[in-house]
């Protein structure tokens, strides 16, 4: 007996998962499922995403907390041996420089006073920043872009006075000439402007 197949259907989305960080702007996600109905019969699965993100908890970390990357690779310290069997305390700290685009959202950690360095994941846990001070954070091993509100998908850039969503209007430029001759044996090198914020 021929039987018609059914094509999927997705079925609503979930809740929203737990926060991947407590502050400093983590990662939640939602899922649904190809089951409203499911496929039968050699129909098609459901197309487009089963799985979104957003940002959570973006509440800045206090200013004395270490960043969350140091927390993975901190993770990790303990005693290793060498290869003559002597153990030794291993205080593993972020590696940043030398390390390739793609590769910024993989926990690439450094022995703290050597140059020694090993990856020890793929993955970051999601919502580490994937550089220092970037408006960018890992989800998924990929280093997707936010604003500099820390909310993914958020457009808001620094103003030229380095207000998150400023409209440049917080600062005062200050100009002058400096007249005061230099000291004997010292040579001008630098022009240099401020913005008095």
């Amino acid at each position: 007996m021929f039987q018609a197949s059914n094509h999927g259907n997705w079925g609503s989305w979930g809740p929203w998962g737990q926060c991947s960080r407590t502050c400093g702007g983590g990662v939640q996600f939602a899922y649904r499922h190809c089951n409203n109905p499911a496929p039968r019969n050699n129909g098609r699965y459901c197309t487009g995403k089963r799985a979104i993100y957003r940002s959570c908890n973006v509440t800045p970390c206090p200013a004395n907390a270490k960043s969350f990357r140091q927390e993975q690779c901190e993770a990790r310290n303990g005693y290793q041996s060498d290869a003559k069997g002597v153990k030794t305390f291993v205080e593993w700290v972020p590696k940043y420089a030398g390390v390739l685009p793609g590769d910024v959202c993989k926990l690439t950690c450094r022995a703290k006073g050597t140059g020694y360095y090993v990856v020890f994941s793929q993955k970051v846990t999601d919502g580490t920043e994937c550089r220092p001070y970037s408006n960018s954070v890992c989800v998924r091993g990929k280093c997707i872009r936010t604003g500099c509100d820390g909310i993914i998908g958020s457009k808001l850039q620094y103003d030229k006075c380095g207000v998150c969503g400023g409209d440049n209007s917080s600062c005062t430029k200050v100009m002058g000439t400096f007249t005061k001759k230099s000291p004997k044996n010292y040579i001008a090198c630098a022009l240099l402007h401020f913005l008095v914020v």
